[in-house]
C-alpha cells in the first residue's frame, strides 16, 4: 500500500445535510447583441457556425447531479465552443462546481502558455480543476466525499500546423479585469478541430457521414486496461466497483482521505484526449451522461436524430429516448449541430452572421443589413431607396433555395477579392416593403463579372418557379431579368 502521507488529510467527521440538494446550473440565456463575451451558458443574439440544444431530467433518482455548461466563441474567437458535461456522485458538489468554472480552467491555461499544444492545455485543466477540488476538500467534508465524470469537447478554430495566429491577447472570462472585445472572425483557411477530454463515462459521439464515432473512452471498473492500471497501483477490484465502492475508475473529485489513504490513488482525475478534424461530413456530435448511454447505443442515438434540424429538439428526442428505454438515472444531453456543407463558409466571416444552414434544401438570410465579411474593402449591402422599407427597420427573413446559397458561397470562394452586397430586383409583386409576405418573390442569383455560378437550379439562378423577381449578388448596381 501507498505510504500514508501522500494524500492530505480531509475532515473525519460527516458533513451536515445540503439544504439543496440538486445541482444549480447557471441558467441558459441569450445575448442581447452579437457577443456574450464569454459569458456561461449564453447564445448569441444571432446564429452561429453551430446550433446548441440541452435537455436534462432528475428521472425516478432522489437528486439531481448532472451539471452542464457551454461558451459560444470561446476565447473571442468567431466558431470556436467549449462545452461540459459532469455527472456527480456522492452529493452534487464537485458537478455544480466543475460545472460553473471548468471554462476558466482550459482559458487561463491558454493564455498561460498560448504556444502550448491543446492535448496538454486539456491535461493541464484537469489537474488544474483536480488540484482545486482537492484543496477545498480539505475543508470540506461534503466536498470530500463528492466526485463527477467529466467530459470537455473543444470546437477550435485553427490554421494547417494547430496554431491561431489571429488570436486575440484579452482574458474572455466574464470576472476578467481585461475589456470586453468583440469575437475576432478567422481567416478562411482556418479548420475546425474537436478536441475532446473526459474522465469517467460520460460521452461524446460524432455523427460522420451518419455513422457514429465515439471521441471519448469509458472508465469504467470492468474495463481490462483500467483493471490493470488499478491492479498495479495495488488496487483491488471486486463486484464491479473500486474497493467495492465505485463502478468508475477515473473522475474529478473523492478526494477523501484519512491517515493519508485515499480512494483517490486508484480513482485518478487523469483524461483521455482526442483530437478529430471535423469536414463536411460531420454534421453533429452528442454530449451526454450514462442515464442515457445505459439504454442507448451510440448508433441508436446518432439514427434517431439524423433528420431532426433543430438542435433542442434533437436533445430532447434522446432525453425522451431514455427514459422510454428504462434508464433509472439522472439524464443529460447536449447536441452540438454542425452547419454541414456551408460549415467551413459560415465560419469563414464571409457569410456567417446571415447564413444558417436548416437542411431539407433551405437556408435563411435574417435580417440581411447584418451582412458582415472579413473581405477588403467590406461587405455592402445595397437596395433601391425610392422602392424598398429599409431593412435595418424591417426584421424579416429571405428563404432562398440552398442551391442559390450555394452559389453565392461558391462565387465568395472564387473571388475573394470581391466586394458582395445583396441587391434586391425593385419588380416585385406587390411593391413596397419587404416583409415576410414577399418571401415567396424573390430568389437568388449570383454574379461576379462575367462568371456565373453552375451550381444554381430551375432557370440557371436558383429561381423559384414562376418568381417575378430575382436578386442579384454582385459588386455591380442591381440588375433585373
Amino acid at each position: 500500500m501507498q505510504s500514508p502521507d501522500n494524500f492530505p488529510s480531509t475532515p473525519s467527521a460527516p458533513g451536515p445535510p445540503l439544504k439543496c440538494p440538486n445541482v444549480r446550473i447557471e441558467p441558459i440565456t441569450t445575448a442581447t447583441d452579437d457577443e456574450t463575451y464569454g459569458t456561461l451558458n449564453q447564445h448569441p443574439s444571432t446564429d452561429r457556425s453551430y446550433q446548441i440544444g440541452i435537455s436534462d431530467d432528475q428521472g425516478p433518482r432522489a437528486t439531481m447531479e448532472d451539471s452542464y455548461g457551454f461558451i459560444v466563441d470561446f476565447d473571442s474567437i468567431r466558431g470556436q465552443g467549449l462545452f461540459g458535461m459532469f455527472d456527480g456522485h456522492g452529493n452534487k458538489m464537485a458537478a455544480e462546481w466543475c460545472g460553473a468554472e471548468f471554462h476558466k480552467h482550459l482559458l487561463q491555461r491558454i493564455h498561460d502558455k498560448p504556444t502550448e499544444p491543446i492535448p496538454e492545455a486539456l491535461g493541464a485543466m484537469f489537474s488544474s480543476m483536480d488540484g482545486s477540488l482537492s484543496q477545498q476538500s480539505q475543508k470540506s467534508a461534503n466536498m470530500a466525499a463528492s466526485g463527477c465524470t467529466a467530459v470537455a469537447a473543444f470546437l477550435r478554430i485553427e490554421d494547417a500546423h494547430g496554431h491561431q495566429p489571429f488570436a486575440t491577447s484579452f482574458l474572455s472570462t466574464p470576472d476578467s479585469s481585461a475589456p470586453k472585445i468583440a469575437a475576432i472572425t478567422p481567416p478562411p483557411s482556418a479548420k475546425r478541430v474537436l478536441y475532446c477530454a473526459n474522465a469517467g463515462d460520460t460521452r461524446v459521439v460524432l455523427s460522420r457521414g451518419g455513422k457514429a464515432e465515439r471521441l471519448t473512452y469509458d472508465h469504467k471498473a470492468t474495463d481490462k486496461s483500467e483493471i490493470d492500471r488499478v491492479r498495479k497501483a495495488d488496487g483491488i477490484i471486486f463486484r464491479g466497483r473500486v474497493l467495492g465502492y465505485l463502478n468508475l475508475t477515473r473522475s474529478l473529485g473523492n478526494h477523501e482521505a484519512h491517515d493519508g489513504y485515499s480512494l483517490k490513488k486508484y480513482v485518478v482525475g487523469t483524461p483521455n484526449i482526442s483530437k478529430t478534424e471535423l469536414s463536411e461530413k460531420d454534421k453533429f456530435f452528442i454530449v451526454a451522461c450514462d442515464g442515457l448511454w445505459d439504454v442507448t447505443t451510440d448508433q441508436e442515438a446518432v439514427d434517431l436524430i439524423r433528420d431532426i434540424e433543430d438542435a433542442q429538439v434533437a436533445s430532447k428526442t434522446l432525453l425522451d429516448h431514455a427514459f422510454k428505454n428504462g434508464t433509472r438515472d439522472n439524464v443529460t444531453v447536449m447536441v452540438c449541430a454542425l452547419e454541414g456543407d456551408l460549415g467551413d463558409i459560415i465560419h469563414s466571416g464571409r457569410l456567417y452572421e446571415v447564413l444558417r444552414y436548416h437542411g431539407r434544401g433551405l437556408a435563411t438570410v435574417d435580417n440581411a443589413l447584418l451582412i458582415k465579411s472579413s473581405l477588403p474593402p467590406p461587405a455592402l449591402l445595397s437596395y433601391p431607396k425610392s422602392t424598398f422599407t429599409p431593412l435595418r427597420t424591417t426584421r424579416m427573413q429571405l428563404r432562398l433555395s440552398f442551391a442559390a446559397v450555394l452559389s453565392l458561397a461558391v462565387v465568395a470562394q472564387a473571388n475573394p477579392t470581391a466586394r458582395f452586397g445583396l441587391f434586391c430586383c425593385p419588380k416585385t409583386a406587390d411593391g413596397v416593403a419587404l416583409t415576410e409576405q414577399h418571401v415567396g418573390h424573390f430568389a437568388l442569383r449570383c454574379s461576379y463579372g462575367e462568371k456565373r455560378c453552375k451550381y444554381a437550379s430551375g432557370s440557371g439562378y436558383g429561381a423559384v418557379e414562376g418568381c417575378p423577381a430575382r436578386a442579384v449578388v454582385n459588386a455591380n448596381p442591381p440588375t433585373c431579368d
